[in-house]
C-alpha cells in the first residue's frame, strides 16, 4: 500500500493497520487499515552538482520531475525520478560524453534543508500561508509548507567529450565496406552520439536480416585516440534462413 501512495507522489500518507477480531470467526482477525493521504510531496528546488559542460536548464527540461511553480505542479513521483536519473545521462551522450553518468543524489524535505534559516527569517513575525516557490526562497516556506516540499540534488559525472573517428569492417561479403559506410550516420569528427552509433549498428544489422541473414553477428572494437574514437566491426555472417512451411 505505501508503495502505490508514494508512486502517486503521497509521500506524507499516513498508513496505520489493526488488527481487529472477527465476531463471526473467533480464531480469526480482521486487517483494519486506517489511511490518511495527506497533501502530495512538491519539489521546491533541482540542484546539481558537476555540471560544467552543459547548462543546467538543459538537464531539467529532459526531466519529468519538476520545480514547483504558479503555473505548474511539481509533484515527486518517484518512477518519474527513476527515469530522470537515465534521462540525464542519455543526454550527455547524446553529446558525445558517453562516461557521464548520475552518481549519487540526495532527495531532502526542505524543512530539515532550511530550518536555522527559517528560524532567522522569521523571528516570530507572521508568516503568510501561501508564499510563490523559488529556488532562491526556499527558506520562505511556512513550516507547515517545507513538509510537504523537497529539494533534490543530484552529482554527476560528465567525463570527456569523444568525437567519432573511423569506422572499419571485417569479414563482410555480401556487402562491401562502401555499402556499409552509408549505414554510418557519424562523420569523422562529428560528436560521438550514442544514440545516432546505436542507430547506425542497427541499420547494418536490418541490411543483412533483409536478406535473410537473420543469424549475423556484429562484434565491435573501440580504439581511443585521444578524444577520438575509432571503431572495428567484426561481422559473422552466417548462412540465410529460408521458409520451410507457411501453415
Amino acid at each position: 500500500v505505501r508503495s502505490l501512495y508514494d508512486k502517486e507522489g503521497l509521500l506524507m500518507a499516513e498508513i496505520e493497520a489493526n488488527p481487529v477480531p472477527s465476531k463471526e470467526h473467533p480464531d480469526k482477525v480482521i486487517l483494519a487499515v486506517d489511511i490518511k493521504e495527506g497533501k502530495k510531496v512538491q519539489v521546491a528546488t533541482i540542484t546539481f552538482e558537476g555540471v560544467e559542460k552543459v547548462k543546467q536548464k538543459k538537464l531539467v527540461s529532459v526531466m519529468k520531475t519538476k520545480e514547483d511553480r504558479w503555473w505548474r505542479s511539481g509533484d515527486f513521483k518517484e518512477e518519474d525520478f527513476d527515469q530522470d536519473v537515465q534521462a540525464i545521462a542519455d543526454y550527455y551522450h547524446q553529446k558525445g560524453m558517453i562516461d557521464a553518468r548520475v552518481l549519487d543524489y540526495q532527495i531532502t524535505p526542505s524543512q530539515t534543508l532550511k530550518k536555522d534559516a527559517w528560524k532567522r527569517r522569521t523571528q516570530g513575525k507572521k508568516v503568510p500561508k501561501t508564499v510563490t516557490i523559488r529556488p532562491e526562497r526556499i527558506d520562505t516556506l511556512t513550516p507547515e509548507e517545507s513538509k510537504s516540499h523537497l529539494h533534490i540534488n543530484i552529482q554527476v559525472y560528465e567525463g570527456p567529450r569523444y568525437l567519432a573517428g573511423r569506422f572499419s569492417f571485417e569479414g563482410n561479403v555480401l556487402f562491401k565496406d562502401q555499402r556499409l559506410k552509408k549505414e554510418v550516420l557519424l562523420e569523422q569528427g562529428d560528436v560521438f552520439d550514442q544514440n545516432r552509433y546505436e542507430l547506425l549498428k542497427y541499420k547494418m544489422q536490418s541490411l543483412y536480416y533483409e536478406e535473410g541473414y537473420i543469424y549475423a553477428r556484429f562484434d565491435e572494437k573501440r580504439s581511443y585516440r585521444g578524444d577520438t574514437i575509432d571503431v572495428h566491426f567484426k561481422i559473422t555472417e552466417g548462412l540465410p534462413a529460408y521458409v520451410h512451411k507457411v501453415i
